[in-house]
């Protein structure tokens, strides 16, 4: 009966999620971007969503996408369209042929094959070889907050689950030492996420110490560009699909540069200022040797 009553409940979801998004006119008529806006839209909006639930909700939005005859950047839409609607095999092809190249889509392109090797195949070897490779390709650029976040945090976590945390701690410090410490970089979050294992080696004043200085040093930075106007954007979920705009990290950026009034910068300050506020509480909770909080 609670299978059943479950079953009902994804049902329901998803005839509601469908009721909300744009029918296509005709046959393969919508652009992948267009169609990426949506299923990104579905995703943030249904953050608890299984991958079933997101796949049986979103996977029609796909129906009448064009497929052929399409720009790389349309191109790497529709891959990131079947990757977070789980169709690895139909991404994976896209992916493979962009990762070549030393753009934005490849970043993305590397970045999500990751993510498909580690949760898919479990090739977690290819993943280590992978994260190294990225690093020599790509330098750390503020277009590029996420990184190798995502691929030091599996590996880094998969370690801690087994035990084996100097191997998690020397991941993380490897990944942060290389990163600017004025730019909020995602990957400065595993000092506090891995901060246990710090502990269980023994390293947790190196983590802090690493952390206090990434925090001061996004002090000095917000505080230099304190001068410059702030706009106030709408909710990203409510904005409608701007042309021209490809959606590569929407997990980060929310649908935003679907605004005008969005711009880089702008992100860059929004994301500065959480990540001050939030280093000030795990410092306080790290130097006292308390659980941090919210990891």
């Amino acid at each position: 009966m609670s299978r059943r009553i479950n079953s009902m409940m994804v049902t329901v979801t998803t005839i509601a999620v469908l009721a909300s998004l744009p029918r296509p006119a005709s046959a393969q008529s919508r652009m992948p971007s267009e169609a990426l806006h949506e299923i990104a839209r579905g995703r943030l909006a249904n953050i608890q969503w299984t991958p079933v639930q997101a796949e049986s909700a979103l996977k029609p939005v796909l129906a009448n996408v064009r497929t052929t005859n399409l720009s790389p950047e349309e191109e790497v839409a529709l891959a990131l369209s079947y990757f977070y609607t789980f169709d690895g095999p139909s991404a994976k092809p896209l992916f493979e042929k962009h990762m070549k190249r030393d753009d934005a889509l490849a970043r993305v392109s590397w970045q999500s094959l990751q993510m498909m090797s580690f949760f898919g195949a479990k090739d977690y070897a290819l993943v280590e070889q992978r994260t190294n490779g990225y690093r020599r390709k790509f330098t750390p650029t503020i277009d590029d907050m996420e990184y190798t976040f995502n691929m030091v945090n599996n590996l880094s976590r998969l370690a801690a689950t087994n035990g084996d945390h100097a191997r998690a701690v020397a991941l993380v410090l490897d990944d942060v030492r290389g990163l600017p410490l004025d730019i909020p970089f995602r990957s400065f979050d595993l000092l506090g996420q891995r901060f246990s294992s710090f502990q269980a080696t023994g390293q947790s004043t190196e983590a802090i110490a690493w952390l206090r200085k990434h925090r001061d040093a996004l002090k000095a930075a917000q505080s230099a560009d304190s001068a410059t106007g702030r706009q106030a954007l709408q909710d990203s979920l409510a904005i409608p699909h701007r042309s021209g705009v490809i959606h590569l990290t929407p997990f980060i950026d929310r649908l935003l540069p679907d605004d005008p009034r969005w711009t880089r910068a702008g992100s860059v300050r929004y994301r500065r200022a959480q990540a001050i506020q939030k280093f000030d509480r795990w410092l306080d909770a790290m130097e006292k040797g308390q659980p941090v909080p919210g990891t």
